[in-house]
């Protein structure tokens, strides 16, 4: 298969008629989490466990680089034991250890690309022929590997290290490439270090020596964040006034240093308002302004979310974290200990260490104006202690150092609005777009590939890894399955055929991955296809030819059966459910009605057949149906002034999307609840030469 990326990726401003927007209210008591973690990679499974854990196990963060691809470290496995630099795809494929360490050091930190991508640089905590840390550099590709610097051993006479000891957080590139970094003990004053270094090892320089009298702070913890100004700034866990951290700032050169904020506690427990004890480096958010968090102290004594602006003026605490369970009305849990993560549209996210039934922690999201939401209860799989980074895309994504089936570590992506919807538009010049549409508020992004000389996209399909199927079909009869990720344009492709009578007319994705095409010969005979999801492996199986019957569409279920919808000419319609690995179906005829056309159908969450008919007056009818019982249950909506009812698709949430076009070039996306009725819909177009042909919802 081949790998590509779409050519287009713009936000659509769209009207939205009914719902609520995600950020829009400030019910923190009654919040539900509201958000999936989306397993990328498993570090204790059999796939990535062979040649003695060769991809690694533990790892320490994830970073993405200018190219969008992650890359990481582990603390342990790879060929030694000893730890890896691993590269991952935004999806989760494409797994690759690039080097291996066999130094016994074990890395600490994830590492930072280069500006261009061609040069990964990291950190060993302790390590380095003094054990007290140092630093390395690998290329991308992973070659290269030079350990540059090793910190000083301690002097014998007066036992301070002057360099530092105990590298803590990432390392920051600056101007012409000189990386800073933070030692979080050591130094002359034994309180921890800011320092830089060439990439080459040379021009190693301590910037400020931590803990020079009691204002200033003491052990540094996190790294360093660059502002628009070249400052260098950072938090650290203990020191100032009264012991509880500070923040920082020092210009790259070692001058102006300043402590911006001191965290005073109010009393014995350092239960103060502003919060006490910085855990994580800090953000900048969107507006130009540092975001951090403490673990201890605020309202609660939990820690705080606190906003701060780089002169050391505007310090607000924004949330004041209780330690409560998450589950509980008004719980939000408590000791945040990862660094907040910015989003595409300037939400921060972050992990707290407690606030689950579990005693696992929670992930949560903030505003910049304070309004807060707890989104995902950690569990004893996902392992505890996440740390959070966001995408090229604007999406989040986390690694934990003991998640996963074995406890050897997670790659995880924060979905927060777990059942997409993807509307599949195609416009006369070959272009394909494909949007993700938020349920909640209607907005979209697209992205917008093609054209490619007679191809034509038919029709689409999601599947649980995350992934949209697109089925392009050619006029020569050629057809091309894509595996595309909507919100980041990335997609791999095969092509199949052609073959002499056939035509490929609807795809589907079953439970275990496996994509299923449908196709439909002259003669009446159907041919149903299965690419295995691990190996691309095609099998299949043909049926008929049938007297007047065609098969129509294909969908899967959750329970692992695949349905064929058959319709005749004469208004009747049959309902497959098959085993594709035996070939065994069994089916039910319905109808005729008069004026009434089976247009297609999908599966529900409960793998309740919903079947949708359309009458010639324009109504839609949405049948629930139990595969192989004659009975259903029905509602028609309608009909709507020049209004057709197109398409229809069900998501994991347990609602079905029903795609409405006009002649105008309108189109309607319902989102149904088929047990009561109701429905919300947002309204798009008409946009200039598009049509809107199919709709998917997954993941």
């Amino acid at each position: 298969m081949t790998s590509h990326i779409c050519l287009k990726l713009h936000t659509l401003a769209l009207m939205a008629l009914s719902g609520s927007l995600l950020f829009g209210t400030k019910a923190e008591a009654q919040m539900p989490p509201v958000a999936a973690l989306f397993d990328l990679v498993d570090f204790g499974t059999p796939a990535n466990t062979q040649n003695q854990f060769s991809v690694g196990t533990n790892p320490a963060g994830l970073v993405a680089g200018p190219n969008g691809t992650f890359y990481g470290v582990t603390q342990a496995g790879g060929a030694s034991g000893d730890g890896t630099v691993f590269r991952v795809e935004p999806y989760g494929t494409g797994v690759t250890a690039l080097y291996a360490f066999g130094s016994g050091d074990g890395p600490a930190s994830s590492v930072t690309p280069s500006a261009d991508g061609s040069v990964l640089y990291g950190t060993f905590q302790y390590g380095g022929v003094n054990t007290n840390g140092a630093v390395w550099k690998l290329n991308s590709d992973g070659t290269g590997y030079q350990m540059v610097y090793a910190f000083s051993a301690a002097d014998p006479s007066t036992g301070a290290n002057p360099d530092g000891v105990a590298l803590s957080g990432s390392l920051l590139e600056g101007t012409g490439g000189v990386l800073y970094g933070e030692a979080q003990f050591g130094g002359p004053n034994a309180a921890g270090t800011v320092f830089q270094i060439n990439p080459d090892g040379t021009g190693f320089t301590v910037l400020h020596a931590f803990g020079a009298d009691t204002a200033d702070g003491a052990y540094p913890i996190g790294g360093l964040v660059a502002g628009p100004d070249g400052a260098l700034y950072g938090v650290c866990g203990l020191g100032g006034t009264s012991d509880t951290g500070t923040v920082f700032k020092v210009n790259s050169d070692g001058s102006g240093y300043q402590v911006l904020r001191e965290f005073a506690a109010d009393n014995a427990q350092q239960a103060n308002s502003g919060g006490a004890v910085p855990s994580a480096g800090l953000t900048f958010g969107a507006d130009g302004l540092l975001y951090g968090v403490t673990a201890a102290g605020g309202g609660g004594g939990d820690g705080v979310v606190f906003r701060l602006g780089t002169d050391g003026t505007g310090f607000a605490a924004l949330h004041d974290f209780l330690g409560t369970d998450i589950a509980v009305p008004g719980g939000d849990g408590g000791c945040p200990i990862s660094a907040l993560a910015l989003d595409k549209v300037g939400a921060l996210y972050g992990v707290t260490t407690v606030g689950s039934d579990m005693a696992h922690g929670t992930i949560y999201r903030i505003g910049a104006d304070g309004i807060y939401a707890s989104l995902y209860a950690l569990q004893p799989g996902d392992g505890v202690g996440a740390s959070l980074v966001a995408g090229s895309s604007g999406l989040v994504y986390g690694a934990t150092a003991d998640g996963g089936g074995s406890a050897s570590g997670d790659l995880f992506r924060v979905d927060t609005n777990p059942a997409a919807t993807h509307l599949l538009c195609t416009k006369a010049d070959g272009q394909m777009s494909l949007w993700n549409v938020s349920s909640a508020d209607g907005k979209a992004t697209q992205q917008v590939c093609g054209p490619y000389d007679g191809w034509t996209a038919q029709a689409v399909a999601d599947g649980p890894d995350g992934l949209s199927r697109v089925l392009w079909t050619q006029t020569s009869g050629q057809i091309s399955v894509w595996h595309l990720d909507s919100l980041l344009g990335t997609f791999v492709h095969a092509e199949y055929g052609p073959y002499p009578g056939w035509t490929a007319v609807s795809v589907s994705v079953g439970p275990d991955n496996t994509d299923h095409i449908l196709w439909n010969h002259t003669s009446g005979q159907m041919s149903l296809w299965s690419i295995g999801a691990a190996d691309g492996a095609v099998s299949f199986k043909n049926y008929g030819p049938y007297s007047d019957w065609s098969a129509k569409a294909v969908t899967d279920g959750p329970d692992g059966l695949t349905h064929v919808l058959w319709t005749q000419a004469s208004g009747l319609v049959s309902l497959w459910t098959l085993d594709t690995a035996a070939g065994a179906f069994t089916h039910t005829e319905f109808g005729p009605y008069a004026g009434w056309t089976a247009r297609t159908f999908s599966v529900g969450a409960d793998s309740t057949l919903h079947l949708q008919w359309t009458h010639a007056d324009g109504q839609l009818s949405v049948w629930n149906n139990t595969p192989g019982d004659p009975s259903y249950l029905h509602r028609e909506y309608g009909p709507y002034s020049d209004w057709t009812p197109l398409a229809l698709a069900d998501g994991p949430d347990g609602l079905s999307r029903v795609l409405w076009t006009q002649s105008s070039g309108l189109a309607s996306l319902w989102g149904l609840n088929n047990g009561t009725g109701v429905y919300t819909y947002h309204e798009f177009g008409p946009y200039a030469g598009w049509t809107a042909i199919a709709v998917s919802a997954g993941p």
